[in-house]
């Protein structure tokens, strides 16, 4: 299998061509090209992909990209955010909710963010043949975490983050790396110091250029050490 991420370079400067419609946009047609030359492949896009201004609307580009994902024949992890604080009388703070779909199957749909054992034991769900733990960034904090992860023994794990990690989140990567190999995909939002994570192990990244930045990984059958390729 095939793992491809998406991410907007846009998003760690003050422009903005991509919106919420052009963003989600963009997914289907990258899940559509990648369906078309690759028959075994998932997309992981990052967490607040796109920001919905109610639970109907992100509801409706749930139901889009779940049938991109069912024309193409791919797999899709994707995070949508919902601003809905005028309707809840709060200060703003967006909701987080996660979506994983296997070929239009929904193995996940929309899922909030849980510190619950019980919660985070249902993360754990397969993309053909590739058993995946699906985290939001926020939840490598959680003790229940990494437990989570060694009790479900993964081939893959896939982290999904708001913006780049920084240095407290090393700790708990390379420990949930250690059980077993961790995809992290996040936008290109500006955080103080910024740190860069490896590839998953044993999977070797290509980069595209221009402003939509795809990372395509394949799985390194001679084991050489990853190279990245583009900018």
């Amino acid at each position: 299998m095939s793992l491809y991420t998406l991410a907007f370079r846009e998003d760690a400067g003050p422009s903005c061509r991509f919106g919420p419609e052009e963003r989600l946009v963009v997914a289907a047609e990258l899940m559509a090209t990648i369906g078309a030359v690759d028959g075994d492949a998932l997309i992981a896009l990052p967490a607040g992909y796109a920001v919905a201004a109610s639970l109907d609307e992100r509801e409706g580009w749930a139901e889009g990209l779940a049938a991109a994902s069912r024309n193409a024949g791919v797999g899709v992890v994707f995070g949508l955010d919902v601003d809905d604080a005028v309707r809840w009388g709060m200060e703003r703070s967006l909701r987080s909710f996660v979506y994983a779909i296997d070929r239009g199957r929904r193995l996940l749909w929309g899922t909030p963010p849980t510190g619950r054992a019980s919660a985070l034991a249902e993360r754990t769900v397969t993309f053909g043949a590739l058993r995946t733990t699906l985290l939001f960034g926020r939840e490598l904090f959680e003790a229940r975490a990494v437990a989570t992860v060694e009790k479900a023994r993964p081939d893959l794990v896939v982290v999904l983050g708001h913006g780049a990690p920084t240095r407290k989140w090393l700790p708990q990567l390379a420990a949930v790396d250690d059980v077993a190999p961790t995809l992290v995909v996040h936008q290109q939002l500006e955080v103080r110091r910024p740190v860069a994570v490896p590839p998953p192990r044993g999977w070797r990244p290509t980069v595209s250029r221009g402003p939509v930045r795809v990372v395509s990984y394949r799985r390194e059958a001679d084991g050489a050490a990853a190279c990245v390729v583009g900018n």
